[in-house]
C-alpha cells in the first residue's frame, strides 16, 4: 500500500468583528470575561470600527460622521461647534 501525505491542512481563521462590550472586557478587571480572552489568543484577525471616541472625548454617533469623512477624504458639514473642533483636531476639513 502506498503511503499518502497528511490530509491535515491548517484552517485559515476568519476575521471576527468585536464590539465595544468585548473590548471593554480586555481593559476591565471583571471576573466574567465572556470569551474575550479566547478571542485575544485566537489566530483570527479582530476587527472593530475606528470610532475615535476615546481619542476625541466625543459621542460615538458624531465619530461615525468623522470616520466616514476620513475614509472618503471628504469635508464634513455640521453646525455643531464641538464637532467642528473635533474635525479640526484630526485633520478633517469643515465645509463652511
Amino acid at each position: 500500500m502506498r503511503e499518502r501525505g497528511s490530509r491535515y491542512t491548517s484552517a485559515i481563521s476568519e476575521p471576527i468583528v468585536v464590539d465595544a462590550s468585548i473590548a471593554f472586557l480586555w481593559f476591565a478587571n471583571e471576573p466574567d470575561r465572556s470569551g474575550g480572552d479566547e478571542l485575544l489568543e485566537s489566530d483570527s484577525t479582530l476587527l472593530a470600527p475606528d470610532l475615535m471616541a476615546v481619542e476625541l472625548g466625543h459621542p460615538v454617533y458624531d465619530c461615525l460622521y468623522l470616520a466616514l469623512a476620513v475614509s472618503h477624504a471628504a469635508p464634513i458639514a455640521t453646525a455643531d461647534k464641538r464637532l467642528q473642533q473635533a474635525a479640526g483636531r484630526i485633520g478633517v476639513r469643515v465645509k463652511t
